[in-house]
């Protein structure tokens, strides 16, 4: 990650000095959170391709929520 804003710190937690350099996954990703639909999104981001999915993150402090991810291209 290179920057992130307000609204991200207050959903995950995180401030941009911890996210600095890491991808999301590192610090969001949990027990919970369903890897084919990683895989997925992973895919669609690699191709270029535009995708629609939600996904369970995980807050610093250890408290899952659900995100929804939608990705159009223009």
């Amino acid at each position: 990650m290179k920057w992130v804003n307000n609204g991200f710190t207050a959903l995950s937690g995180y401030t941009l000095d911890e996210t600095k350099g890491k991808k999301p996954g590192m610090l969001l990703q949990g027990p919970e959170t369903d890897i084919s639909t990683v895989r997925r999104l992973s895919r669609a981001i690699q191709d270029a391709q535009p995708i629609e999915c939600e996904l369970v993150n995980y807050h610093k402090n250890g408290t899952p929520y659900w995100i929804d991810i939608s990705i159009s291209l223009f």
